[in-house]
């Protein structure tokens, strides 16, 4: 039993399914829905899906991306990572795609039957070879293994480590879908740019389409209504170079999105019995890597590869979270570090910043992707 119906918990369903496991997945609301607008799916992510015979389709579906950049809001590169270099070390381009579309590509891949809506976990009870779940309405479905792939918010977390916290970043980030063509020079790529108190990325997602990400140093909580919201971004990133204003002025008020960035502090355990966690259940990080749906994905492959080599038992389970615990809590922290010094503010800081990024040999550059690119399961 897979409670979430996300990237995540899809995934988990597919791999367990492709591995000869009777794998269901119960998702709370009445129909899929992908939380977000775009994502960007990168090689270690594209790797977990050639597994299942996804990569492909999500390839085919998305823009591949030519470079990936970080920029100072004065228009100076930082850094430049050549996309056709990362196809060539680590097997896959990166891709930029609706968070939708490849939630699409995953249900289409289950089986049928597989996903179950309108099914919220409420509780949990735990016995020895068995784990019953109790969702509202007076629904129970019994099962082997209890997967709790249900986001940072997570209702199956509490059944595992009932005490985890969640930790604020400082920042609130805005997100949308522009209806634009870029121009040919930003057409294939990522691009970042950092500004102190404020940031921003984009991406197209198609010919037509931009995603874009807007994170600010703000408190928790500052939240306002989207037409509200386009008014002040466009204030705040007037300085910024095109085509940010652009981007900004095509995108309608209604489409922009809001959330506060958060990560989870590590657990003691990932697991209970046979109640576990994957994704962001079990490793929440902040967007700055771009890694939160990869990692649930990795976790999603090593969690199928481990039960069929142990059975659907607390052994797999353990052996799971010896596999994957080290990467993830690594860009945990790795996620947060960036995010923070991206948004420094005091200038002789980021000046030292900045002068370290430009002179970081590519061999450097290459290491740190290596531990990032390459999946661990």
């Amino acid at each position: 039993m897979i409670v979430g119906g996300g990237i995540g918990g899809l995934c988990a369903a597919i791999a367990l399914q492709r591995h000869g496991v009777d794998a269901h997945v119960y998702e709370g609301a009445a129909a899929l829905h992908a939380a977000g607008t775009g994502i960007l799916v990168p090689p270690n992510a594209l790797s977990v899906l050639a597994s299942l015979g996804l990569a492909d389709r999500v390839v085919a579906d998305g823009v591949q991306l030519r470079t990936t950049e970080q920029w100072t809001d004065d228009g100076r590169l930082l850094q430049r990572l050549d996309g056709d270099a990362v196809r060539a070390r680590w097997g896959y381009p990166i891709v930029c795609m609706r968070r939708s579309a490849l939630q699409a590509i995953l249900a289409d891949a289950a089986r049928p039957g597989t996903v179950h809506l309108k099914h919220r976990l409420e509780h949990v009870a735990l016995d020895v070879d068995v784990v019953v779940a109790h969702f509202e309405h007076g629904a129970t479905v019994q099962g082997q293994l209890l997967i709790g792939a249900d986001g940072i918010h997570s209702v199956a977390r509490r059944f595992v480590v009932p005490d985890a916290s969640l930790r604020y970043s400082g920042q609130s980030c805005w997100r949308g879908l522009a209806p634009i063509a870029l121009d040919p020079s930003d057409a294939d790529g990522v691009r970042e740019i950092w500004g102190g108190r404020e940031r921003f990325g984009f991406a197209r997602t198609g010919p037509q389409e931009v995603y874009w990400f807007a994170p600010v140093t703000a408190p928790a909580g500052t939240t306002i209504t989207p037409s509200a919201a386009k008014v002040e971004l466009i204030g705040r990133y007037r300085r910024f170079p095109s085509p940010v204003a652009a981007i900004l002025d095509a995108t309608p008020a209604e489409a922009i999105l809001q959330t506060d960035l958060y990560d989870l502090a590590p657990l003691a355990h990932w697991s209970s019995g046979r109640v576990v966690l994957l994704g962001d259940a079990a490793h929440a990080m902040t967007p700055n890597l771009g890694q939160g749906g990869a990692q649930a994905m990795e976790d999603a492959l090593s969690l199928a590869v481990h039960v069929q080599a142990h059975g659907a038992s607390p052994a797999a389970l353990r052996a799971y979270e010896g596999a994957r615990r080290a990467k993830a809590l690594r860009l945990v922290a790795l996620s947060k570090r960036v995010g923070q010094m991206a948004h420094w503010e005091n200038r002789v800081a980021r000046s030292l910043r900045d002068l370290a990024l430009r002179a970081m040999p590519l061999a450097v550059q290459t290491w740190q992707m290596d531990s990032i690119f390459t999946p661990q399961l």
